[in-house]
């Protein structure tokens, strides 16, 4: 029996596709803005990548909802988006709207 391919052990890195690195380099553009933000006291202490990772997700899949939800109100939902990303990174308790 022999293995497949890819199972076998290479030092060769694995490939990054277009779309990986369209992300990565989102991801850091996101990061450099919460890093300012922290610098200027204007968001909180917060691990920068975590937190770029989960606004980059978030907004990568607003294109799918539709499809698992036709009825979306999608003013409604950014609203929501805008308000939990705000209480995520804001140096201040962010006060209900």
């Amino acid at each position: 029996m022999h293995a497949h391919p890819s199972s076998r052990h290479t030092d060769r890195k694995p490939t990054v596709t277009a779309a990986a690195r369209r992300t990565q380099i989102v991801e850091a553009a996101i990061a450099g803005i919460l890093r300012r933000g922290q610098e200027t006291g204007d968001f909180r202490a917060c691990d920068v990548g975590v937190m770029a990772t989960t606004i980059q997700r978030s907004l990568d899949g607003i294109p799918f909802l539709p499809m698992t939800t036709p009825d979306l109100d999608l003013a409604h939902y950014g609203a929501e988006l805008v308000e939990t990303l705000t209480r995520a990174t804001a140096n201040s308790p962010a006060q209900p709207s």
